[in-house]
């Protein structure tokens, strides 16, 4: 049984407080759900987890919602006690999967007729609204007449619909059901009983105890409704989303294969639409000829229409060399499956740059069912892909961030912590004060740490762009007093790298550990030079190097505490990027730290280009 429960829990699953504490946890799931509850629990109860996500809950109505509980264990008078958050993310997780059920009929639309369209989308909307009946009709332009066209699979096992249904029915002869249409906006009926102005049911439909219907525009027209029925519980704003959400989907899906028909019908229309297309689209017969290539292909690839068609290679030469075994794959599978395929990969444009396409293909057949080939799509996706990139660099940067700090701060309080339980454990004027300089050494790391949250607060928060080296490695002398010491730069001020700005304290760290640990060093040298397709950053100074033991040492956490960012921190700072460091000096000669940076991260490009 639950020992305890706040009010917000009670007022979630609709039970008063001394209800709620009498029940367990069978009590508040479906039971065909409570397999799957138990396997998360006992992942819960175990430590493996520490949330458990999509927990189906049912409510004292008999709503099921959807929950996220967080879970902890507390221990109360020497007894351990299981506490559960509960979070409601039922319109997170109906959001979710109205987009993926758009996503699910983009995928097979093609093959489908516009009724079998809508009929999908309404067996959807009654899953994801917890309905039994629905129907999607369209609405002639002058709105008065309503063709009906769709309905879900269930309304068609509960109610009797004629082989040959009448087709188009008045709008003044109908009910309740175009109640939107009057009103031009979604409507519920939530007591449909009691309603004064319905007309009644067809011979052979199921009783209506509820209605949502939800009409679809098209600019200021009424062109479709779409609605569900007889949902156990009442229909409210969420359910009103949902619905929305599906149908402007599918209604957006459908107009597109409208137009494909269309286009299909007249050469001359099908060329003005495809030769015009933002995509790369291109058709590949039953032998992998080429029957037809957008225009397009020239603003992706940077190859003419007439160069792919002249060259029946071309389209598998530019494919970037890392992924052409991705790429084969799919050329050999797609071959057996009939199914839609979709993959990400790079290719090499005519001028050298890189782009990330996405590319989708399926078959096409003829009226007749006649294989005709394949039909295929490049989406340019180049900076999608830089955006995920760049979130997943913010994320490693943070996490990178807050495990430094974390692990700093958890040992600076244990230090404090100690020293003054020892202090509280004897009478020692000695020990006493040992233990108290202890106290304040750690509080004083403690501050310095904080201090270093402060510096390095935007890291993360700016993601990778193109700097000119040389400003960047400049940038930072700037910030370093390097007194006498002689600073060469030998870089070109044409070279791009595509980092984080916070680069720029690398290289004043490497600065700072030269002038405090060199010795009686008199100049530092930064030059670059290629490594095959890498870009190596040489930093030197005639120092007192680094013994061959420290050379790994130098880079580890406790290294560099007091040093700005420290060698640690700017090793992981490059490697989140894809650069890397080492030192390579001789000791008695100087330090030597090459700095490798991935040709695909690094260009060539004269300031006045910028």
């Amino acid at each position: 049984f639950f020992n305890h429960a706040n009010p917000s829990i009670c007022r979630m699953l609709g039970y008063p407080k001394e209800e709620f504490l009498k029940m367990g946890v069978a009590d508040i799931h479906p039971k065909e759900d409570m397999d799957h509850v138990l396997r998360e629990f006992k992942s819960l109860l175990s430590g493996k987890t520490t949330i458990a996500k999509n927990i189906p809950c049912l409510r004292n109505d008999g709503e099921i919602r959807i929950m996220d509980i967080t879970s902890s264990t507390v221990i109360i008078h020497g007894k351990t006690f299981f506490t559960g958050l509960f979070t409601d993310s039922t319109e997170r997780v109906q959001a979710e999967e109205a987009v993926q059920t758009a996503v699910k009929l983009n995928q097979v639309i093609d093959i489908m007729s516009v009724s079998e369209c809508m009929s999908f989308t309404l067996d959807e909307a009654e899953r994801l609204t917890s309905s039994k009946i629905g129907f999607f009709h369209l609405i002639n332009p002058d709105e008065q007449t309503i063709q009906l066209v769709a309905w879900s699979t269930e309304t068609k096992k509960s109610c009797f619909i004629p082989k040959e249904p009448e087709r188009y029915y008045p709008v003044a002869k109908a009910g309740i059901w175009v109640d939107c249409l009057h009103e031009r906006k979604p409507t519920i009926q939530n007591n449909y009983a009691s309603l004064s102005h319905k007309k009644g049911l067809p011979e052979g439909h199921v009783p209506v105890i509820r209605e949502l219907v939800v009409p679809i525009f098209d600019e200021e027209k009424i062109v479709a409704i779409i609605g569900v029925g007889n949902k156990a519980t009442d229909y409210d704003e969420k359910d009103i989303n949902v619905l929305t959400l599906l149908a402007k989907n599918t209604w957006t899906l459908i107009q597109r294969k409208w137009i494909e028909k269309a286009l299909m019908q007249s050469e001359i229309k099908f060329h003005t639409m495809a030769d015009f297309t933002i995509d790369w689209e291109y058709w590949l017969a039953p032998d992998s000829s080429l029957v037809y290539i957008s225009p397009s292909c020239e603003i992706i690839a940077g190859y003419s229409p007439d160069e792919f068609t002249t060259d029946p290679l071309l389209l598998n030469q530019i494919v970037y060399p890392e992924d052409t075994s991705l790429f084969a794959d799919h050329i050999h599978r797609i071959h057996e499956n009939a199914e839609l395929e979709t993959l990400d990969f790079r290719i090499v444009k005519k001028n050298g740059d890189i782009r990330w396409i996405e590319h989708s293909c399926m078959p096409i057949h003829g009226r007749d069912g006649a294989y005709l080939g394949r039909r295929v799509s490049n989406r340019d996706i180049t900076e999608r892909k830089q955006m995920e990139m760049s979130l997943h660099e913010a994320l490693q940067k943070l996490k990178l961030l807050t495990g430094i700090t974390r692990h700093d701060v958890v040992n600076d309080l244990n230090i404090i912590t100690l020293s003054l339980e020892m202090v509280r454990d004897t009478n020692d004027p000695e020990i006493i004060q040992k233990y108290i300089s202890y106290a304040l050494e750690a509080g004083k790391t403690l501050e310095n740490t904080i201090g270093f949250t402060r510096e390095y607060e935007n890291f993360g928060s700016i993601s990778s762009q193109w700097f000119h080296l040389f400003s960047v490695i400049n940038s930072a002398i700037s910030d370093v007093s390097t007194g006498r010491i002689m600073v060469h730069m030998e870089i070109s001020q044409d070279i791009e790298v595509y980092v984080d700005p916070i680069i720029r304290k690398v290289f004043t760290t490497l600065l700072e550990n030269s002038i405090r640990h060199g010795g009686n060093l008199s100049s530092i040298r930064v030059s670059t030079h290629k490594q095959k397709s890498a870009l190596i950053v040489m930093y030197e100074d005639d120092g007192v190097g680094i013994l061959e033991k420290e050379k790994d040492l130098i880079f580890q956490h406790a290294y560099g505490k007091h040093t700005g960012i420290g060698l640690f921190l700017a090793r992981e700072i490059l490697s989140i990027t894809g650069l890397s460091i080492r030192e390579t000096g001789s000791p008695g000669k100087g330090a030597r730290f090459e700095i490798q940076i991935p040709h695909n991260i690094w260009r060539v490009m004269p300031i006045h280009q910028v």
